[in-house]
């Protein structure tokens, strides 16, 4: 293995990983799993309904596809991602392929699915304030919790956990993640003073991992101008 720095800027104004001579070590591994998340090239050779992106276009909650009988997950629905993720899917699949095969007699079953809360009227009631922060930790200092094993973190408390329960993020697109500000490297994405998430477009270079990696697909690219980025 070897360790990389990001180098100077090529003509797109990226920077590019550039190998550091000397710095090869090796790690001792019973399996190694290759998960570069790069890009899903999917054949079916079938009708299967495919997705904008190219994978096939799954149910989230069963993992059937548009042909009955047939179930996909993982990185040829979802687009690279982790493996939990991949997991998540197959288990998702097996409850739906034993129900389709067993009917009443079927014994796996899905994960409990989670309830989702109608964003227009949570915006309708909470649209004018500013965005609510979540509860600090309470933590024991290190001088203490070093002295036992027990939990150093305090759980909240029933009025705090109402409260972050029910607190609107006023994030803008829905999801309030900010995975889109948090791997930008031009610093394009920023939140305004109501945590609303906002592009500056003159920052942006169009490299679209924001758009590969939003977990709601809220992020579209289109072309509004011919100059160059």
């Amino acid at each position: 293995m070897l360790n990389y720095v990001l180098g100077k800027e090529d003509r797109s104004r990226r920077r590019r990983p550039v190998e550091v001579p000397g710095t090869e070590f090796a790690l001792p591994a019973d399996m190694v799993i290759s998960a570069v998340s790069q890009a899903v090239t999917v054949d079916t050779g079938q009708d299967l309904e495919l997705t904008k992106w190219g994978t096939i276009h799954v149910d989230g909650e069963t993992c059937s596809t548009n042909i009955k009988g047939v179930f996909a997950g993982g990185d040829c629905a979802r687009g690279p991602g982790n493996v939990i993720t991949a997991i998540a899917d197959g288990k998702r699949a097996a409850a739906s392929i034993d129900m389709a095969l067993s009917g009443k007699k079927s014994f796996l079953v899905h994960d409990t699915g989670k309830t989702m809360s109608d964003r227009e009227n949570v915006l309708v009631r909470t649209g004018d304030r500013p965005r609510a922060w979540r509860p600090k930790r309470r933590a024991l200092p290190a001088a203490r919790r070093k002295g036992t094993f027990a939990g150093y973190a305090k759980t909240l408390t029933v009025k705090e956990a109402v409260a972050e329960a029910s607190r609107c993020l006023t994030c803008g697109c829905g999801a309030g993640c900010e995975t889109c500000k948090e791997l930008c490297s031009r610093f394009a994405w920023k939140t305004d003073p109501q945590g609303r998430v906002l592009l500056d477009e003159d920052k942006c270079v169009a490299c679209g991992m924001c758009v590969h990696r939003c977990p709601n697909d809220n992020i579209e690219m289109i072309q509004t101008s011919r100059k160059p980025v």
